[in-house]
């Protein structure tokens, strides 16, 4: 770490010795000359007075070397040497080290870990993967069943569901009518009435939810529907609704979770088996969600030091 009082200098000698330097024609005839993995290493020392004293520069003592900005794989690097110059000034050498390796890259063991990968960058902001795909279901003014596919929701905490919906959704109108609604997991098996939840607008069709072909059945706890054909469901009274500039939208309470019988392997849920779909923000596509890849709070122990 580099005291703030330095850091210019860093600069300065970064960009300006350094392009000096591979500018200068017995510093480029001697690469151009350098045989195939023959290595060669080049620094200079470029004196620099601050009238600053030494025992003011952050914690270093005179005379030590500060580590500085390393440029490739090992191949550049900048450190400082400081030594008392005056009562009220000190003399800093900036030592530049050029390591060059022709033709060979450095031995995999003195690599770094970082490494600079080429990265593209992507027009996108809601690039969080997985996204879920939830069914969230009320009921109309007419007791008839309405549901919307929403995948900007969450767990807020354990045991509160938020769901970021805007006021003109049908859906958000009756939760606050109702003071329930249900979150359902879809699954692979119903992607299309899933997508048709998400593309159809209940403010328009009164009859969305009976054209997608689905059934429901009242929630044992809230005044909300569960919708049959999907595995999992959460059954949940509406707690508030934030509108403000960061608020969630939709904030509520889990009071009871249920789940089909085939999705069950004895009395615990099988995930395996709900065949859970995700949403792609990337490409607009959906993914089964399936295959379980390790074990969540164990595998990660092996590299506890």
């Amino acid at each position: 770490r580099i005291d703030p009082d330095l850091r210019w200098a860093v600069n300065f000698f970064y960009t300006t010795s350094w392009r000096a330097m591979t500018k200068c024609m017995p510093f480029n005839f001697l690469i151009q000359s350098l045989h195939q993995r023959t290595a060669v290493v080049i620094s200079l020392l470029i004196p620099l007075v601050l009238a600053v004293p030494a025992a003011n520069l952050c914690q270093y003592r005179p005379g030590i070397v500060i580590p500085g900005v390393r440029q490739g794989e090992d191949h550049f690097t900048l450190s400082f040497m400081i030594v008392p110059f005056t009562k009220n000034s000190t003399c800093i050498f900036p030592i530049i080290n050029y390591n060059y390796i022709y033709g060979h890259k450095p031995c995999q063991s003195h690599k770094r870990k970082e490494v600079n990968a080429m990265r593209k960058k992507l027009n996108i902001t809601e690039g969080i993967f997985p996204m879920p795909v939830l069914m969230v279901a009320t009921y109309n003014e007419d007791g008839s069943v309405n549901v919307m596919n929403a995948a900007w929701g969450t767990m807020q905490e354990r045991g509160n569901v938020a769901l970021n919906l805007t006021e003109t959704h049908k859906t958000v109108k009756n939760i606050k009518a109702r003071g329930a609604f249900t979150v359902s997991i879809a699954d692979a098996a119903h992607v299309a009435e899933a997508d048709y939840f998400g593309v159809e607008s209940g403010n328009k069709n009164a009859d969305k939810f009976e054209n997608s072909g689905l059934t429901a059945s009242k929630a044992e706890t809230v005044d909300a529907p569960v919708i049959n054909e999907f595995p999992l469901c959460l059954e949940c009274e509406f707690i508030e609704y934030q509108d403000n500039k960061y608020g969630c939208g939709v904030i509520g309470r889990v009071v009871n979770a249920t789940a089909d019988e085939s999705v069950m392997s004895g009395d615990k849920i099988d995930i395996s088996l709900v065949n859970a779909i995700a949403f792609d923000p990337y490409t607009h596509g959906y993914y089964k969600v399936t295959e379980r890849v390790g074990e969540a709070f164990k595998d990660g122990l092996k590299l506890k030091k």
